[in-house]
């Protein structure tokens, strides 16, 4: 049999103990390079195939046995010896079978890896699950603080009208487990915001600081704040919200910012601008600007503006007349109906250009108007300059723009037509336009009476249901000298029309109030066209006042004047009547209430004033009275008067502007 080959790795046994332990190993690690546990190899050594037997191993290692000098009584000898130790090797490795097993192979039992692995797995997430849920639900650290946690915010409408109130909610919540010490919420409101109300008092003057004090953990509120914002048209604007607080485990502070946008997008009133279409060049022009709030509701601390380079206001000629040194700006309280402001003066740009107007609707947050206001509304007009050498004024009352006028009174139309170019104007046709209330077709204006120096033409027109309009018409026929108008040279015409009074019509059945004129001078071949200012009037209601005197002599000799005042309306209902007189000398007021039909009267015996005021008069009272005697205590015989004229002050609540009037005085000689 030949040898086998040393492994010079292994180590050369020495012995029969070291030759089994040499074996043994050498069996072991065969074992475990096949990952098969040494003892399930002997427990089935059954299944282990031949080997080279031990007998031939230890004839190989028997040399370097050393024999024993002595041998121990009952033991065997060096042989007997090593034949015991083979046999019980043998026992110990042969096969059932009584064959010996081969050493270099084995059959090990395969694992399931797979199998194990998915185990472990599945038990490592269990035991993840029970640690994370005793984390989060046994022992989550109360002390752990998150800014994500403090929420802030706020809500509201965004898209508003200036000046209308609106409500902001602001929300905090502490979603955690730290309480929150120190804490304050600050507003800062945008430019114009007027603040109102809070659901919780603010803690300073200006009400835009709330000092919460503390918010426990999971605790949460909320702040209504209502308030009015004011802004200009078509700007945007923000609400911001800032919560300051502290941690109850920190020392230093910590801020939550929110914020809402708001959009002034809507005006609350509008804006309109009627005017000629084309204007001369240096000539007066007149146009109409109405104001008119929108949805019916009721504005504010107001101020109409107008801005141009090219146009010049003529504050005397415009009605309402404008604020005294401000230029072209009106203030004026309120805005409930619509209004009507006449703006007079010229346009100073090139001929054959045009120029631009821009008329704003101004507001304030308070009566005091600090500041330039904000811009309710806006409305821009191109005017056409017109290159003309005529010059055409139109004048009513001797005013050039708006005026109030009553029922009964006389409208004094003066029209100039000069040639202000260096070539004569032929064939030249004037024509007035009035407009004015009618009802069933009938005008307010007394055509048959119209006066004038010149013979016309005449037409009326009936342009809506409640205004009729009349056309004059003069030409070279009436007027020669509108036949050639030579340079320098003028035309005046003159005319008178009278306005229908309470006992020539029912005024009440009238709905329009007012009366427009305007002229237009159209000349040449070509039919040019100049068109003049326009004249806006107002007819107010026909208030008016009489007064009826009595003298009587009383038990003392002394005269006794026996006064009534009455005081007529027809046309619209009026408020805030006012009616005031002095009386003069060293007299007796005596006051009856039951002789007062509407209203309280006073006299001051200090002032000599008597006062009658009448909170309203509507159109069901038509007349009211009131009656009073004044004794003479002392006769002067160098007084002339005994009261002086009635002054009569009144709010039209159809025009919402004031009217007056005047009543005769009281005369002694």
């Amino acid at each position: 049999m030949p040898k086998k080959k040393k492994n010079i790795d292994e180590k050369e046994p020495t012995s029969i103990l070291e030759d089994h332990e040499f074996v043994t190993k050498n069996l072991e690690d065969k074992v475990d390079s096949t990952q098969v546990p040494f003892d399930s190899v002997v427990d089935k050594v059954d299944k282990v195939e031949k080997v080279k037997k031990p007998k031939r191993i230890i004839k190989k290692k028997k040399l370097l046995v050393s024999p024993r000098k002595e041998q121990p009584e009952n033991e065997f000898s060096p042989l007997q010896n090593e034949d015991h130790i083979e046999k019980q090797l043998t026992e110990i490795y042969e096969n059932g079978d009584g064959s010996m097993p081969d050493m270099k192979k084995f059959d090990g039992r395969k694992r399931h890896r797979v199998m194990s692995a998915l185990l472990v797995l599945l038990l490592s997430c269990a035991l993840l699950a029970v640690i994370a849920w005793v984390g989060f639900f046994v022992v989550q650290p109360r002390s752990h603080f998150s800014q994500e946690d403090v929420i802030l915010s706020i809500s509201g409408e965004e898209k508003i009208k200036v000046g209308q109130e609106v409500v902001y909610r602001v929300r905090y919540r502490n979603a955690q487990n730290v309480a929150l010490s120190n804490v304050v919420l600050e507003v800062k409101y945008p430019k114009g915001f007027l603040f109102s109300t809070s659901t919780l008092p603010a803690s300073n003057d200006t009400h835009d600081v709330w000092r919460l004090g503390s918010i426990e953990p999971q605790a949460s509120g909320f702040i209504d704040i209502t308030g009015k914002a004011y802004g200009d048209l078509n700007t945007d604007q923000s609400i911001r919200v800032f919560l300051n607080y502290t941690p109850a485990n920190f020392s230093s502070e910590f801020q939550k910012v929110s914020h809402i946008a708001l959009s002034l997008a809507d005006p609350v009133a509008s804006i309109s601008i009627e005017s000629p279409a084309q204007i001369s060049f240096g000539s007066e022009v007149s146009f109409s600007v109405k104001v008119a709030p929108i949805d019916g509701k009721t504005i504010e601390n107001l101020a109409l503006s107008c801005e141009s380079g090219e146009f010049s206001l003529k504050a005397e000629h415009s009605s309402p007349s404008p604020d005294a040194g401000k230029g072209c700006l009106w203030t004026f309280d309120k805005l409930d109906q619509e209004r009507v402001f006449t703006l007079t003066g010229s346009f100073s740009g090139e001929q054959d250009s045009s120029s631009t107007l821009k008329v704003k609707l101004l507001g304030w947050n308070s009566a005091d108007r600090t500041g330039d206001g904000v811009v309710l509304s806006e409305v821009e007009k191109e005017f056409a300059i017109q290159k003309t050498d005529t010059v055409l004024t139109l004048a009513v009352n001797g005013g050039m723009s708006g005026l109030s006028v009553m029922p009964g009174q006389s409208l004094n139309t003066s029209i100039v037509v000069k040639n202000s170019g260096n070539t004569p104007i032929e064939n030249a046709q004037v024509r007035l336009f009035i407009d004015a209330p009618s009802y069933s077709n009938k005008s307010m204006l007394a055509w048959p009476r119209l006066d004038s120096l010149y013979d016309a033409d005449i037409n009326g027109e009936q342009i809506s249901e409640d205004v009729r309009r009349g056309v004059i018409t003069w030409d070279k026929r009436y007027i020669p000298e509108l036949g050639r108008l030579d340079p320098g040279q003028e035309v005046l015409i003159d005319v008178s029309l009278p306005i229908k009074n309470g006992t020539e019509t029912t005024l009440s059945n009238y709905s329009a109030s007012r009366i427009t004129q305007v002229v237009e001078l159209q000349h040449g071949s070509d039919s040019f066209i100049v068109r003049s200012n326009e004249v806006l009037l107002t007819v107010a209601s026909d208030m008016g006042v009489e007064v009826r005197n009595e003298i009587t002599t009383n038990a003392e000799g002394n005269a006794v004047h026996t006064v009534i005042w009455l005081l007529s309306n027809s046309f619209h209902p009026l408020k805030d009547v006012k009616l005031t007189a002095d009386i003069y000398g060293d007299v007796k007021v005596l006051l009856d209430d039951e002789q007062v039909t509407g209203g309280t009267a006073q006299f001051d015996e200090k002032t000599k004033k008597l006062v009658w005021t009448i909170p309203e008069i509507p159109l069901s009272s038509d007349v009211l009275a009131m009656q009073f005697d004044v004794e003479i205590v002392t006769d002067n015989p160098t007084q002339t008067n005994l009261t002086s004229k009635v002054k009569v002050q009144a709010l039209d609540t159809v025009l919402n502007q004031q009217i007056t009037g005047e009543g005769e005085e009281i005369l002694l000689k």
